[in-house]
């Protein structure tokens, strides 16, 4: 659900880690946002982290403690997966919110141990799918999607069949029911 922002309500202040690719889509997304600041960046590439900061106008710094420090309400992780954990958990434990890109963490215990320390610090966590949304990636899914719909179809053909059966007609066409 999208709810319009106030005119005199108090910015949302976002930062992002990880400004490669997929970091500077997050970065360049939320300084574009109604009821958002862009607060900074972190990324140790200093030349990555200076071509953000000319590109957006927003403050860069090298890691997730500098970023905390200017007072993020939330972060956007982008970072390489095997950094999460401790990226999310430096967020989590100062009470910031987190949205970490797929995969949440490198390995399911630690992926439980995050959604534990979000719970118990009453931050919101969650997981970014944007590439799900892509159009350029959304063609490569078709296959997929063709064949749950045939199999889906199918299923729907077999319970109607067994209807029909139990109804004691000998015709599907001449049987009619809800599927």
């Amino acid at each position: 659900m999208v709810k319009a922002v106030k005119a005199d309500a108090t910015p949302l202040r976002l930062g992002v880690v990880g400004v490669g690719v997929m970091g500077y889509n997050h970065a360049r997304v939320l300084a574009e946002m109604p009821g958002v600041t862009l607060t900074g960046v972190a990324d140790p590439d200093e030349k990555q982290a200076d071509f953000v900061r000319h590109t957006l106008g927003c403050a860069t710094v090298p890691d997730i403690e500098e970023l905390l420090a200017l007072g993020v309400d939330a972060v956007s992780i982008a970072a390489p997966t095997h950094l999460h954990r401790n990226i999310a958990l430096a967020a989590i434990g100062r009470g910031v919110h987190v949205l970490v890109e797929k995969p949440i963490a490198s390995s399911v215990e630690e992926g439980h141990e995050l959604i534990a320390a979000a719970r118990r610090a009453g931050v919101t966590l969650m997981v970014g799918h944007v590439e799900r949304f892509n159009p350029a990636v959304r063609p490569s899914r078709k296959p997929f999607a063709t064949r749950t719909s045939s199999r889906s179809r199918s299923r729907a053909l077999a319970r109607s069949r067994r209807a029909c059966r139990t109804s004691g007609s000998s015709s599907i066409s001449r049987c009619t029911t809800s599927t």
